[in-house]
């Protein structure tokens, strides 16, 4: 069984070299409990990077210095603001069971009702789901925003780094394909926005999108 368990694997992996590539090759799709045995089963490497994504196995872009840079900016941001509010998770998993999905976004606030060392955070527990974008801005606008609003997760959150904006979207609707957030909003990199689930939290963009942020807010003081 684990030799026809592993050929399966490296069959996902061959046809998921890209985000939202499927291979015309009839794969099996994963429950979510097969994909949480495969990973107590040690059938992934350390270096995979891997997600379940309705059920299939996707294998996620390699981590380039502006993408994690970013993402290390997005967590001290988070972590200085929203305190002991909710939980910063980064890059960690979340479990969409009605969609058969588990991905690792880049960031999530959670509430602080459950430390999730027995289980992932439910879409019931997630407070604002996040992603950092430069090559993966089509898949994240798409599948990933359908997944989330689908899944009924109230707010999404994309930076865009390609454009220097974050992208905000909230009031989820629809099911399937036809899932999508009602509201969409845009703001630049010298703003400020507040989370839905977090009215007295004011996260500012300047730390996340500026390199040097010290100059930055000194030109602002002049």
């Amino acid at each position: 069984m684990a030799v026809a368990v592993r050929e399966t694997v490296h069959a996902h992996q061959a046809a998921h070299r890209l985000p939202d590539v499927i291979s015309e090759r009839p794969l099996h799709r994963f429950t979510l409990d097969e994909y949480h045995w495969l990973i107590e089963n040690g059938f992934f490497q350390p270096e995979d990077r891997l997600e379940l994504i309705e059920g299939y196995l996707v294998e996620t872009s390699p981590l380039g210095p502006p993408h994690a840079g970013v993402v290390d900016s997005v967590m001290e941001e988070l972590v200085a603001k929203v305190k002991r509010r909710a939980k910063v998770r980064i890059q960690q998993p979340i479990t969409l069971p009605q969609q058969t999905t588990e991905p690792e976004p880049d960031f999530v606030l959670a509430r602080r009702t459950d430390t999730y060392r027995a289980r992932h955070p439910f879409p019931e527990d997630i407070l604002l789901v996040g992603e950092v974008s430069d090559s993966t801005l089509a898949y994240d606008r798409g599948k990933k925003a359908r997944l989330y609003a689908e899944a009924g997760i109230q707010e999404y959150w994309i930076v865009n780094v390609i454009d220097g904006v974050l992208e905000v979207y909230r009031d989820p609707i629809g099911s399937g394909n036809n899932a999508d957030y009602r509201t969409k909003l845009t703001y630049t990199a010298d703003e400020t926005v507040t989370p839905l689930a977090l009215p007295n939290c004011r996260i500012d963009l300047v730390p996340i999108f500026y390199e040097d942020v010290d100059d930055v807010l000194a030109e602002e003081d002049e």
